[in-house]
């Protein structure tokens, strides 16, 4: 039924309704689960890079489901979706995006991921936050992040302490108010945070001109309650690209 429904909506598929695109890759999707489906060895590169959606979308599925792991490739994959959705003029389907980078995350391990993948995949996620019309459902951002997500540890004062101790520590200090603690804090285990220590120092500056202002009478109560909110957005932003979604009675 998976073969017959690629052959015949290949070439419909980009015109199709979300909801309808969505039953076919769903089709598509249980047949390779129920083994009821699978590729021949001699279409798995015409599909991966093939100019219809729904070619690519299958091969990303096979390779979910099917394929061998090969970490350049994938990102190669992810690196193609992301050139198409950015180059394209009218408002383009995240579908063939969304499961590329969905392979990945089910694939890959936290230990594979080096510096110049996490660089792919960061721009990618920087591009999609830019574009509010764009994954409005935060989807393909929530599957980056849990790639992206650092899995390290780091010792402070002897203990080792993982980041999700960390960001909830920082929240809690940023929730009572505690804006500068909370940047010192950050400050202090900032290995968790390397791609970030430009952007942690400059918002630790920026809230000491904000106090050093308002001693100084250049500033307001309610100006530098506007400029401290900014820099707790910049802060929950570091510690977590989501925050916006998941933490917004803090801001």
């Amino acid at each position: 039924m998976a073969e017959e429904i690629l052959s015949r909506m290949v070439e419909k598929f980009d015109n199709l309704s979300y909801k309808e695109k969505k039953e076919i890759v769903i089709t598509i999707e249980n047949s390779l689960r129920a083994n009821q489906f699978d590729l021949k060895e001699n279409v798995i590169s015409d599909l991966q890079f093939s100019n219809y959606s729904l070619d690519r979308i299958t091969f990303y599925l096979w390779k979910e489901y099917k394929g061998q792991i090969d970490l350049n490739n994938d990102v190669i994959n992810i690196r193609q979706e992301y050139q198409r959705v950015r180059t394209l003029t009218k408002k383009p389907s995240l579908i063939p995006l969304h499961y590329s980078i969905r392979q990945l995350k089910r694939t890959i391990s936290p230990g594979q991921i080096v510096q110049n993948i996490r660089d792919d995949l960061q721009t990618v996620y920087s591009f999609l936050e830019s574009k509010k019309d764009l994954d409005k459902n935060g989807s393909i951002k929530r599957n980056l992040y849990t790639i992206l997500k650092p899995h390290e540890q780091s010792k402070v004062k002897g203990t080792v302490v993982s980041k999700e101790v960390i960001d909830n520590k920082i929240k809690t200090l940023i929730s009572n108010g505690e804006t500068l603690k909370a940047l010192r804090y950050l400050l202090e285990n900032k290995a968790h945070f390397s791609n970030f220590e430009e952007r942690i120092l400059l918002a630790s500056n920026r809230l000491n001109r904000n106090k050093l202002s308002l001693i100084e009478g250049l500033a307001t109560p309610e100006e530098n309650r506007i400029e401290e909110s900014k820099v707790v957005k910049e802060i929950l932003l570091i510690i977590n690209p989501l925050s916006p979604f998941l933490v917004p009675h803090i801001l």
